[in-house]
């Protein structure tokens, strides 16, 4: 069982946290959802800039920063080696070049930058990964690994540095604008089967028609033609497939983002071998020195141009 962030292709591991599947370890843009209680989804949340009608790409805070986190002590780190992988876009791939670009490789540039540190970004099998850490071939893996149970048993995280909401999907014609269980009701909504998205439809929208599906090209061609009402998702890869060509320019979000940690996991982390404090440190500090510095935030829209939340 592969553990770590997948958003579009997610599916649930209920004992062992997540999988493949969306982020806190006091995540501002999360929200607790008891089972059985009502649901609501959240709105666009942000340090840096209020939601405002037209705003794309609001970036919400998805660490608890601190503006007064010390300097560590880095004389001991003459560089760090990144793995990620190159399949992955738009969080890691090759461009037509062959370059490795994306979201994870432009993140470990600018952290390298704020520690004023040599850094080496290699792809490598995801398989390969954590082994490479824990044979210290690598010091560091920044590949949208989840922060789960499972993996700090073999690994130790820093910060989550993203988190993907859940959201809908509606044909651009369509009326629907909040997406709420009573907006949904008796409507056709389409998941893929077997993923923490639809364990989430079937726990809070009782009265939505579930439409399953064994793979994301079919449910959001069924959402494009009409055969379904509306398609349920990880944001990031909804995101993906609206902004591209296979669209058809069809779809668009309705408002509302569902975060709820138990359904949708507790973030993305940079990895470290275990016991590796000094280099957990030092990236959390590079992580809040690029956030407060804006860096983040130009990553962040460059490669999410639509708003997540």
């Amino acid at each position: 069982m592969r553990h770590r962030v997948r958003w579009a292709t997610g599916t649930l591991d209920l004992v062992g946290g997540y999988v493949r599947a969306g982020i806190c370890a006091l995540v501002l843009v999360g929200t607790a959802v008891a089972v059985g209680a009502s649901v609501s989804p959240l709105g666009a949340q942000s340090g840096d800039e209020a939601a405002q009608p037209g705003v794309q790409s609001l970036v919400p805070f998805f660490w608890h920063r601190s503006e007064h986190l010390e300097r560590p002590d880095v004389s001991a780190i003459e560089g760090i080696v990144f793995l990620t992988e190159a399949d992955y876009p738009p969080f890691n791939y090759r461009d037509q070049q062959g370059n490795l670009v994306g979201f994870n490789v432009d993140l470990a540039k600018a952290l390298c930058a704020a520690l004023r540190v040599r850094c080496r970004i290699a792809a490598q099998e995801w398989d390969a990964l954590i082994p490479a850490l824990q044979d210290r071939s690598a010091d560091a893996v920044i590949a949208s690994m989840a922060i789960s149970e499972r993996n700090r048993r073999s690994v130790d995280f820093t910060y989550p540095y993203f988190r993907s909401p859940a959201r809908f999907v509606v044909r651009k014609q369509d009326r629907l604008e909040t997406a709420v269980p009573e907006s949904l009701a008796d409507k056709r909504v389409g998941v893929r089967t077997g993923t923490a998205h639809a364990v989430f439809l079937e726990t809070f929208f009782s009265t939505t028609e579930i439409v399953g599906f064994d793979d994301d090209d079919s449910a959001r061609e069924a959402l494009r033609t009409g055969e379904i009402d509306a398609l349920f998702g990880d944001a990031a890869g909804l995101m993906f497939w609206l902004n591209g060509t296979i669209s058809r320019a069809c779809c668009r979000f309705a408002d509302g983002a569902y975060s709820e940690a138990r359904f949708f996991g507790m973030g993305a982390g940079i990895a470290v071998a275990l016991g590796n404090k000094a280099l957990a440190d030092a990236l959390n500090y590079a992580l809040d020195r690029v956030k407060i510095s804006g860096i983040y935030d130009r990553i962040y829209r460059k490669h999410f141009p639509l708003d997540l939340y």
